[in-house]
């Protein structure tokens, strides 16, 4: 799932709710962990609702289809 608030709603605490809503699902649902990527611009709000940066030894990877109409 992506999510991102518009650049003319943000500092205003929306990404925050949104992303508390999202934590206390998780919870509801037993979850283990959220994994997630952060930009430059969402990486203070995860980090100041508490998430960590992964020091896994695993990389992320993507493969993208592209189809040709």
């Amino acid at each position: 799932m992506n999510a991102y608030v518009k650049e003319n709603y943000r500092k205003q605490g929306i990404g925050k709710k949104i992303l508390e809503s999202l934590i206390n699902k998780g919870k509801e649902l037993d979850l283990e962990y959220i994994d997630l990527q952060a930009t430059e611009d969402g990486y203070n709000l995860y980090k100041n609702i508490g998430f960590v940066e992964n020091t896994s030894k695993y990389r992320y990877m993507i493969y993208i289809y592209i189809y040709n109409k």
